[in-house]
Protein backbone atom coordinates (compact mmCIF):
# COMPACT_ATOMS: atom_id res chain seq x y z
CA UNK A 1 0.00 0.00 0.00
CA UNK A 2 2.69 2.46 1.26
CA UNK A 3 4.54 1.79 -2.64
CA UNK A 4 0.70 2.52 -4.46
CA UNK A 5 1.29 5.93 -2.63
CA UNK A 6 4.58 6.29 -3.55
CA UNK A 7 3.28 6.48 -7.43
CA UNK A 8 1.21 9.10 -6.88
CA UNK A 9 3.26 11.93 -8.34
CA UNK A 10 1.29 15.18 -6.89
CA UNK A 11 2.86 15.26 -3.43
CA UNK A 12 -0.18 17.22 -2.04
CA UNK A 13 -2.36 14.19 -3.27
CA UNK A 14 -0.48 11.63 -2.39
CA UNK A 15 -0.97 13.66 1.57
CA UNK A 16 -4.72 13.40 0.62
CA UNK A 17 -4.75 10.08 -0.10
CA UNK A 18 -3.11 8.50 3.15
CA UNK A 19 -5.18 11.13 5.17
CA UNK A 20 -8.10 9.78 3.60
CA UNK A 21 -7.60 6.61 3.85
CA UNK A 22 -6.77 6.51 7.53
CA UNK A 23 -9.48 8.61 8.34
CA UNK A 24 -11.98 5.41 6.91
CA UNK A 25 -9.79 2.65 8.21
CA UNK A 26 -7.60 3.94 10.77
CA UNK A 27 -4.85 1.72 8.68
CA UNK A 28 -3.45 2.11 5.35
CA UNK A 29 -2.85 -1.88 5.01
CA UNK A 30 -6.30 -1.94 5.89
CA UNK A 31 -8.02 -0.31 2.34
CA UNK A 32 -8.56 -3.64 1.44
CA UNK A 33 -11.68 -3.91 4.28
CA UNK A 34 -13.59 -0.50 3.49
CA UNK A 35 -16.59 -1.00 1.57
CA UNK A 36 -18.50 1.38 -0.78
CA UNK A 37 -20.85 2.82 1.63
CA UNK A 38 -18.18 4.07 2.96
CA UNK A 39 -16.20 5.48 0.52
CA UNK A 40 -19.52 7.20 -0.52
CA UNK A 41 -19.96 8.53 3.26
CA UNK A 42 -16.83 9.86 3.48
CA UNK A 43 -17.06 11.45 -0.07
CA UNK A 44 -20.52 12.40 0.51
CA UNK A 45 -20.63 13.90 4.09
CA UNK A 46 -17.24 13.46 5.66
CA UNK A 47 -14.80 15.14 3.76
CA UNK A 48 -17.72 18.54 3.36
CA UNK A 49 -18.86 18.45 7.23
CA UNK A 50 -15.74 16.91 8.76
CA UNK A 51 -12.87 18.17 7.32
CA UNK A 52 -11.65 21.67 8.04
CA UNK A 53 -10.26 22.31 4.83
CA UNK A 54 -10.93 24.92 2.38
CA UNK A 55 -14.45 23.94 0.16
CA UNK A 56 -12.06 24.43 -3.22
CA UNK A 57 -9.58 22.02 -1.61
CA UNK A 58 -12.35 19.25 -0.98
CA UNK A 59 -12.19 17.75 -4.77
CA UNK A 60 -8.80 17.69 -4.79
CA UNK A 61 -8.90 15.23 -1.38
CA UNK A 62 -11.12 13.58 -3.77
CA UNK A 63 -9.07 13.32 -6.29
CA UNK A 64 -5.80 12.12 -4.16
CA UNK A 65 -8.39 9.36 -2.91
CA UNK A 66 -9.14 8.15 -6.40
CA UNK A 67 -5.76 7.98 -7.57
CA UNK A 68 -4.92 5.68 -4.89
CA UNK A 69 -7.31 3.71 -5.83
CA UNK A 70 -6.19 3.55 -9.17
CA UNK A 71 -2.97 2.46 -8.05
CA UNK A 72 -4.44 -0.77 -6.24
CA UNK A 73 -6.63 -1.85 -8.70
CA UNK A 74 -9.93 -0.31 -6.99
CA UNK A 75 -11.28 1.24 -10.58
CA UNK A 76 -15.27 1.62 -8.64
CA UNK A 77 -14.03 3.55 -6.30
CA UNK A 78 -11.96 5.84 -8.10
CA UNK A 79 -14.93 6.53 -10.76
CA UNK A 80 -16.99 7.23 -7.14
CA UNK A 81 -14.71 9.47 -6.11
CA UNK A 82 -14.29 11.61 -9.71
CA UNK A 83 -18.59 11.03 -10.37
CA UNK A 84 -20.28 13.83 -11.02
CA UNK A 85 -22.81 12.65 -7.87
CA UNK A 86 -19.87 13.46 -5.52
CA UNK A 87 -19.00 17.04 -7.04
CA UNK A 88 -22.72 18.03 -6.71
CA UNK A 89 -22.28 16.57 -2.97
CA UNK A 90 -19.49 18.46 -2.00
CA UNK A 91 -21.24 21.50 -3.51
CA UNK A 92 -24.52 21.28 -1.89
CA UNK A 93 -23.47 21.04 1.66
CA UNK A 94 -21.79 24.97 1.05
CA UNK A 95 -25.22 25.59 -1.83
CA UNK A 96 -28.05 24.43 -0.52
CA UNK A 97 -27.24 23.74 3.56
CA UNK A 98 -27.23 21.54 6.23
CA UNK A 99 -30.93 19.83 5.91
CA UNK A 100 -31.55 20.43 2.37
CA UNK A 101 -28.06 18.68 1.58
CA UNK A 102 -28.45 16.07 4.20
CA UNK A 103 -31.75 15.01 2.51
CA UNK A 104 -29.91 14.85 -0.90
CA UNK A 105 -27.11 12.47 1.04
CA UNK A 106 -30.02 10.45 1.92
CA UNK A 107 -31.27 10.04 -1.27
CA UNK A 108 -28.20 9.38 -3.59
CA UNK A 109 -26.68 6.68 -0.74
CA UNK A 110 -30.08 5.28 -1.25
CA UNK A 111 -30.04 5.16 -5.14
CA UNK A 112 -26.92 3.57 -5.06
CA UNK A 113 -28.33 0.27 -3.64
CA UNK A 114 -25.71 -0.38 -1.08
CA UNK A 115 -27.64 1.32 1.42
CA UNK A 116 -29.54 -1.71 3.79
CA UNK A 117 -33.17 -1.15 3.38
CA UNK A 118 -36.14 -1.85 5.15
CA UNK A 119 -38.23 -4.96 4.07
CA UNK A 120 -41.62 -6.31 4.94
CA UNK A 121 -40.09 -8.41 7.50
CA UNK A 122 -37.64 -6.23 9.08
CA UNK A 123 -36.84 -2.66 9.78
CA UNK A 124 -33.29 -1.12 11.30
CA UNK A 125 -33.13 0.74 14.45
CA UNK A 126 -32.60 4.43 14.51
CA UNK A 127 -30.27 3.76 17.04
CA UNK A 128 -27.86 0.85 16.51
CA UNK A 129 -26.17 -1.61 19.24
CA UNK A 130 -23.02 -2.61 18.42
CA UNK A 131 -24.37 -6.19 16.78
CA UNK A 132 -26.41 -4.20 14.67
CA UNK A 133 -24.32 -1.51 13.57
CA UNK A 134 -21.79 -4.18 12.40
CA UNK A 135 -24.87 -6.19 10.95
CA UNK A 136 -25.80 -2.91 9.05
CA UNK A 137 -21.78 -3.02 7.70
CA UNK A 138 -21.98 -6.26 6.71
CA UNK A 139 -25.44 -6.20 4.82
CA UNK A 140 -23.93 -3.20 2.70
CA UNK A 141 -21.27 -5.61 1.51
CA UNK A 142 -23.42 -8.33 0.65
CA UNK A 143 -25.74 -5.76 -1.74
CA UNK A 144 -22.37 -4.18 -2.43
CA UNK A 145 -21.49 -7.80 -4.01
CA UNK A 146 -24.55 -8.19 -5.37
CA UNK A 147 -24.26 -5.14 -7.57
CA UNK A 148 -20.79 -6.27 -8.70
CA UNK A 149 -21.94 -9.28 -10.04
CA UNK A 150 -24.56 -8.38 -11.89
CA UNK A 151 -27.24 -9.70 -9.71
CA UNK A 152 -28.76 -6.26 -8.40
CA UNK A 153 -28.84 -3.17 -11.01
CA UNK A 154 -29.89 -0.07 -8.52
CA UNK A 155 -32.26 2.08 -10.84
CA UNK A 156 -33.63 -1.09 -13.22
CA UNK A 157 -37.32 -1.93 -13.05
CA UNK A 158 -37.99 -3.72 -9.88
CA UNK A 159 -34.12 -3.04 -8.57
CA UNK A 160 -35.67 -2.40 -5.01
CA UNK A 161 -37.72 -5.78 -4.95
CA UNK A 162 -34.30 -7.23 -5.53
CA UNK A 163 -32.78 -5.51 -3.22
CA UNK A 164 -34.87 -6.64 -0.54
CA UNK A 165 -34.55 -9.97 -1.33
CA UNK A 166 -30.65 -10.25 -0.64
CA UNK A 167 -31.46 -8.44 2.25
CA UNK A 168 -33.75 -10.84 3.50
CA UNK A 169 -31.63 -13.67 2.70
CA UNK A 170 -28.83 -11.87 4.05
CA UNK A 171 -30.36 -11.60 7.44
CA UNK A 172 -31.35 -15.17 7.83
CA UNK A 173 -28.26 -16.89 6.32
CA UNK A 174 -27.39 -19.72 8.83
CA UNK A 175 -24.45 -19.87 10.98
CA UNK A 176 -22.71 -16.84 10.14
CA UNK A 177 -19.44 -17.02 11.94
CA UNK A 178 -19.59 -13.02 12.42
CA UNK A 179 -22.58 -13.85 15.15
CA UNK A 180 -21.53 -16.44 17.35
CA UNK A 181 -23.31 -18.97 15.02
CA UNK A 182 -26.82 -17.47 14.85
CA UNK A 183 -28.20 -15.73 11.65
CA UNK A 184 -27.78 -11.68 11.76
CA UNK A 185 -31.38 -11.74 12.06
CA UNK A 186 -31.56 -13.55 15.51
CA UNK A 187 -27.90 -12.07 16.71
CA UNK A 188 -29.55 -8.70 16.05
CA UNK A 189 -32.93 -9.78 17.74
CA UNK A 190 -31.23 -11.38 20.61
CA UNK A 191 -29.01 -7.91 21.56
CA UNK A 192 -32.62 -6.07 21.04
CA UNK A 193 -34.12 -8.42 23.46
CA UNK A 194 -30.98 -7.54 25.95
CA UNK A 195 -31.57 -4.20 25.88
CA UNK A 196 -35.04 -3.92 26.45
CA UNK A 197 -34.46 -5.83 29.54
CA UNK A 198 -31.93 -3.47 30.62
CA UNK A 199 -33.31 -0.86 32.39
CA UNK A 200 -29.96 1.34 31.56
CA UNK A 201 -30.64 1.09 28.12
CA UNK A 202 -33.02 4.30 26.40
CA UNK A 203 -35.50 2.79 24.45
CA UNK A 204 -38.85 3.07 23.43
CA UNK A 205 -40.64 0.63 25.85
CA UNK A 206 -42.28 2.02 28.88
CA UNK A 207 -43.21 -0.71 30.43
CA UNK A 208 -41.56 -1.27 34.07
CA UNK A 209 -38.37 -3.57 34.10
CA UNK A 210 -40.02 -6.30 36.38
CA UNK A 211 -43.11 -7.02 33.79
CA UNK A 212 -40.63 -6.79 30.77
CA UNK A 213 -38.59 -9.68 32.82
CA UNK A 214 -42.10 -11.11 32.70
CA UNK A 215 -43.40 -10.72 29.77
CA UNK A 216 -40.46 -12.34 28.03
CA UNK A 217 -40.95 -15.44 30.04
CA UNK A 218 -44.23 -15.88 27.95
CA UNK A 219 -42.10 -15.13 24.82
CA UNK A 220 -40.26 -18.21 22.71
CA UNK A 221 -36.94 -17.23 23.92
CA UNK A 222 -35.03 -19.81 22.20
CA UNK A 223 -36.29 -18.94 19.06
CA UNK A 224 -36.68 -15.38 18.80
CA UNK A 225 -38.26 -14.56 15.84
CA UNK A 226 -40.17 -16.85 13.28
CA UNK A 227 -37.66 -17.30 10.35
CA UNK A 228 -38.13 -14.59 7.59
CA UNK A 229 -41.62 -13.65 9.83
CA UNK A 230 -40.34 -10.80 11.32
CA UNK A 231 -40.50 -9.44 15.16
CA UNK A 232 -44.34 -10.40 15.87
CA UNK A 233 -44.41 -13.98 14.50
CA UNK A 234 -43.17 -16.23 16.58
CA UNK A 235 -46.35 -15.14 18.97
CA UNK A 236 -49.25 -14.98 16.34
CA UNK A 237 -52.71 -14.95 17.08
CA UNK A 238 -54.02 -17.97 15.66
CA UNK A 239 -56.05 -17.76 12.22
CA UNK A 240 -59.83 -19.05 14.03
CA UNK A 241 -58.85 -16.22 17.03
CA UNK A 242 -57.88 -13.44 14.56
CA UNK A 243 -60.63 -13.99 12.34
CA UNK A 244 -63.21 -13.41 15.57
CA UNK A 245 -61.03 -10.24 17.01
CA UNK A 246 -60.24 -8.57 13.88
CA UNK A 247 -63.62 -9.28 11.97
CA UNK A 248 -64.56 -5.59 11.85
CA UNK A 249 -61.07 -4.47 10.43
CA UNK A 250 -61.47 -7.51 7.68
CA UNK A 251 -65.03 -6.37 6.90
CA UNK A 252 -63.84 -3.01 5.48
CA UNK A 253 -60.76 -4.49 3.31
CA UNK A 254 -62.88 -6.79 2.45
CA UNK A 255 -65.73 -4.49 0.70
CA UNK A 256 -62.52 -2.52 -0.61
CA UNK A 257 -61.47 -5.84 -2.57
CA UNK A 258 -64.34 -5.42 -4.51
CA UNK A 259 -64.18 -4.56 -7.98
CA UNK A 260 -66.71 -1.27 -6.77
CA UNK A 261 -64.33 -0.65 -3.50
CA UNK A 262 -65.60 0.51 -0.23
CA UNK A 263 -67.60 3.60 -1.20
CA UNK A 264 -67.19 6.66 0.82
CA UNK A 265 -69.45 9.75 1.42
CA UNK A 266 -68.73 13.05 -0.04
CA UNK A 267 -66.76 13.88 2.94
CA UNK A 268 -64.72 10.73 3.21
CA UNK A 269 -67.11 8.95 5.83
CA UNK A 270 -68.10 5.11 5.31
CA UNK A 271 -71.38 5.06 3.77
CA UNK A 272 -74.72 5.05 6.02
CA UNK A 273 -75.70 1.42 4.32
CA UNK A 274 -72.10 -0.10 5.36
CA UNK A 275 -72.32 1.50 8.60
CA UNK A 276 -75.96 -0.51 9.19
CA UNK A 277 -74.84 -3.58 7.92
CA UNK A 278 -71.31 -3.89 9.76
CA UNK A 279 -73.14 -2.40 12.82
CA UNK A 280 -75.89 -5.17 12.96
CA UNK A 281 -73.13 -7.92 12.15
CA UNK A 282 -70.93 -7.28 15.47
CA UNK A 283 -74.19 -6.34 17.52
CA UNK A 284 -73.06 -2.64 17.76
CA UNK A 285 -76.42 -1.33 17.77
CA UNK A 286 -78.13 -2.43 20.79
CA UNK A 287 -77.10 0.49 22.74
CA UNK A 288 -78.59 2.85 19.89
CA UNK A 289 -81.70 4.84 20.26
CA UNK A 290 -82.65 6.10 17.21
CA UNK A 291 -81.72 5.48 13.28
CA UNK A 292 -78.52 5.45 12.21
CA UNK A 293 -77.15 7.78 9.83
CA UNK A 294 -74.06 7.67 9.38
CA UNK A 295 -70.25 6.71 10.57
CA UNK A 296 -70.87 9.46 13.47
CA UNK A 297 -73.24 7.22 15.17
CA UNK A 298 -70.59 4.33 15.12
CA UNK A 299 -67.90 6.33 16.35
CA UNK A 300 -65.57 2.98 16.05
CA UNK A 301 -66.28 2.57 12.63
CA UNK A 302 -64.33 5.45 11.89
CA UNK A 303 -61.27 4.78 13.85
CA UNK A 304 -61.00 1.45 11.98
CA UNK A 305 -61.79 3.06 8.68
CA UNK A 306 -58.45 5.41 9.79
CA UNK A 307 -56.72 2.61 10.74
CA UNK A 308 -56.99 0.64 7.83
CA UNK A 309 -55.56 3.52 5.35
CA UNK A 310 -53.01 3.54 8.12
CA UNK A 311 -51.33 -0.08 8.23
CA UNK A 312 -51.83 0.33 4.05
CA UNK A 313 -54.04 -1.89 3.84
CA UNK A 314 -56.49 0.13 2.01
CA UNK A 315 -56.17 3.82 0.49
CA UNK A 316 -58.82 6.21 -0.57
CA UNK A 317 -58.95 6.76 -4.72
CA UNK A 318 -61.89 9.46 -5.35
CA UNK A 319 -64.91 8.63 -3.71
CA UNK A 320 -64.06 4.89 -2.35
CA UNK A 321 -61.69 2.86 -0.92
CA UNK A 322 -60.14 0.41 -2.63
CA UNK A 323 -57.34 -2.65 -1.01
CA UNK A 324 -54.17 -2.50 -1.82
CA UNK A 325 -52.14 -5.59 -2.77
CA UNK A 326 -50.61 -5.64 0.99
CA UNK A 327 -54.82 -5.91 2.12
CA UNK A 328 -55.58 -8.31 -0.78
CA UNK A 329 -52.59 -10.14 0.60
CA UNK A 330 -53.77 -10.06 4.64
CA UNK A 331 -57.16 -11.55 3.73
CA UNK A 332 -55.65 -14.92 3.22
CA UNK A 333 -53.57 -14.54 6.36
CA UNK A 334 -55.72 -13.19 9.24
CA UNK A 335 -52.57 -13.63 11.32
CA UNK A 336 -51.00 -11.26 9.04
CA UNK A 337 -53.65 -8.71 9.93
CA UNK A 338 -52.66 -9.01 14.05
CA UNK A 339 -49.21 -8.93 13.53
CA UNK A 340 -49.63 -5.64 11.31
CA UNK A 341 -52.24 -4.05 13.90
CA UNK A 342 -50.46 -4.77 17.23
CA UNK A 343 -46.44 -3.92 15.43
CA UNK A 344 -48.49 -0.68 14.26
CA UNK A 345 -50.18 0.19 17.73
CA UNK A 346 -47.38 0.01 20.01
CA UNK A 347 -44.25 0.87 17.19
CA UNK A 348 -45.97 4.29 16.36
CA UNK A 349 -44.44 7.74 17.60
CA UNK A 350 -46.24 9.60 19.68
CA UNK A 351 -47.64 8.64 23.57
CA UNK A 352 -50.57 6.95 22.00
CA UNK A 353 -48.05 3.90 21.46
CA UNK A 354 -46.40 4.22 24.54
CA UNK A 355 -50.08 4.01 26.47
CA UNK A 356 -50.69 0.89 24.35
CA UNK A 357 -47.58 -0.73 25.15
CA UNK A 358 -48.81 -0.21 29.15
CA UNK A 359 -52.64 -1.51 28.97
CA UNK A 360 -51.34 -4.15 26.97
CA UNK A 361 -48.94 -5.34 29.72
CA UNK A 362 -50.51 -4.58 32.53
CA UNK A 363 -54.03 -6.38 31.69
CA UNK A 364 -51.93 -9.01 30.27
CA UNK A 365 -49.71 -9.89 33.55
CA UNK A 366 -52.22 -8.67 36.43
CA UNK A 367 -55.59 -9.11 35.21
CA UNK A 368 -58.85 -6.94 34.57
CA UNK A 369 -58.29 -3.38 35.52
CA UNK A 370 -60.71 -0.87 36.92
CA UNK A 371 -60.42 2.30 34.47
CA UNK A 372 -59.02 4.89 37.39
CA UNK A 373 -56.94 1.97 38.49
CA UNK A 374 -55.67 1.69 34.74
CA UNK A 375 -55.62 5.05 34.58
CA UNK A 376 -53.22 6.38 37.74
CA UNK A 377 -51.21 3.25 36.72
CA UNK A 378 -50.44 4.53 33.33
CA UNK A 379 -49.57 7.56 34.43
CA UNK A 380 -47.10 6.51 36.89
CA UNK A 381 -44.91 4.29 34.58
CA UNK A 382 -45.08 7.39 31.76
CA UNK A 383 -43.74 9.49 34.41
CA UNK A 384 -41.05 7.35 35.78
CA UNK A 385 -39.57 6.96 31.86
CA UNK A 386 -39.36 10.61 31.70
CA UNK A 387 -42.37 11.36 30.03
CA UNK A 388 -43.89 15.12 30.63
CA UNK A 389 -46.43 17.20 29.14
CA UNK A 390 -46.36 21.37 29.81
CA UNK A 391 -43.11 23.18 30.11
CA UNK A 392 -40.23 21.45 31.84
CA UNK A 393 -40.68 23.53 35.07
CA UNK A 394 -43.86 21.70 35.92
CA UNK A 395 -42.43 18.31 35.99
CA UNK A 396 -45.34 16.22 35.64
CA UNK A 397 -47.87 14.48 33.23
CA UNK A 398 -51.27 16.47 32.62
CA UNK A 399 -53.94 14.04 33.90
CA UNK A 400 -56.35 15.20 30.83
CA UNK A 401 -53.43 13.83 28.84
CA UNK A 402 -52.90 10.78 30.15
CA UNK A 403 -56.75 10.22 30.16
CA UNK A 404 -57.27 11.25 26.83
CA UNK A 405 -54.44 8.65 25.59
CA UNK A 406 -56.17 5.71 27.43
CA UNK A 407 -59.75 6.70 25.79
CA UNK A 408 -58.16 6.57 22.63
CA UNK A 409 -56.29 3.17 23.32
CA UNK A 410 -59.25 1.22 24.77
CA UNK A 411 -61.67 2.89 22.27
CA UNK A 412 -59.81 1.49 19.56
CA UNK A 413 -58.63 -1.96 20.75
CA UNK A 414 -62.17 -2.63 21.88
CA UNK A 415 -63.13 -1.71 18.10
CA UNK A 416 -60.54 -4.40 17.31
CA UNK A 417 -62.71 -6.64 19.29
CA UNK A 418 -59.27 -7.21 21.86
CA UNK A 419 -61.04 -5.44 24.61
CA UNK A 420 -64.00 -6.59 27.00
CA UNK A 421 -66.01 -3.94 28.87
CA UNK A 422 -67.92 -4.63 32.24
CA UNK A 423 -69.45 -2.27 34.27
CA UNK A 424 -70.58 1.77 33.56
CA UNK A 425 -68.90 4.97 33.70
CA UNK A 426 -66.67 6.21 35.48
CA UNK A 427 -65.98 2.37 36.98
CA UNK A 428 -65.72 0.57 33.87
CA UNK A 429 -63.56 -2.36 33.98
CA UNK A 430 -61.57 -3.21 31.20
CA UNK A 431 -60.26 -7.33 30.32
CA UNK A 432 -58.40 -8.80 28.08
CA UNK A 433 -60.10 -11.10 25.45
CA UNK A 434 -59.00 -14.72 25.00
CA UNK A 435 -57.90 -13.22 21.14
CA UNK A 436 -56.88 -10.18 22.86
CA UNK A 437 -54.31 -11.69 25.34
CA UNK A 438 -52.28 -13.60 22.52
CA UNK A 439 -52.06 -10.06 20.33
CA UNK A 440 -50.95 -8.69 23.06
CA UNK A 441 -47.85 -10.85 23.35
CA UNK A 442 -47.63 -10.12 19.62
CA UNK A 443 -47.65 -6.55 20.17
CA UNK A 444 -44.99 -6.63 23.29
CA UNK A 445 -42.59 -9.09 21.45
CA UNK A 446 -42.50 -6.69 18.29
CA UNK A 447 -41.42 -4.21 21.27
CA UNK A 448 -38.95 -6.02 22.41
CA UNK A 449 -37.18 -7.56 19.10
CA UNK A 450 -38.24 -4.22 17.04
CA UNK A 451 -36.02 -1.47 16.16
CA UNK A 452 -34.75 0.43 19.00
CA UNK A 453 -36.72 4.53 19.02
CA UNK A 454 -36.18 7.22 21.15
CA UNK A 455 -39.21 7.24 23.47
CA UNK A 456 -38.73 10.87 25.20
CA UNK A 457 -39.91 12.76 22.30
CA UNK A 458 -43.59 14.10 22.80
CA UNK A 459 -45.56 15.16 20.02
CA UNK A 460 -46.60 18.72 19.69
Amino acid sequence: MHAALSRIEDRELRAHAQAAVESMCWDILALSDISQLDVQQFLWRDIPCRWAIPEHEQGRLAEGLAQLFDQVGMSRYARICRSATTMAMLDAWSVLGGDAAHRMLVRELDRSGVLPADTDTWQWSQVFGMVEARAHEECACALEDAIAAGHLLPGASRWRTGQRGVIDAWLDAEENKLFDGLSPREAVERERLQHWLDPRHLSMNVVPVKMRTAICGMFEVARPAARKGGAGSGSRVGDGDAASAFAPLRLIVEQAALPTGLRLTERGRLSRAFVQDVGERLDWLDWRIGPVRGEDDIPMLGRLREFAVTLGLVRRRRQALVATPRGRAALNSVGTVCDLAMSELCLADGAEARVVQLVLAFLLLDGPHERGVLNRRTSRALFDAGWRTGSPVEDSLAPDAVEWWLTECVQLLDALGLLRQAGSWPAITYELTGAGRAAALVGLRACAFGPARDPRELPS
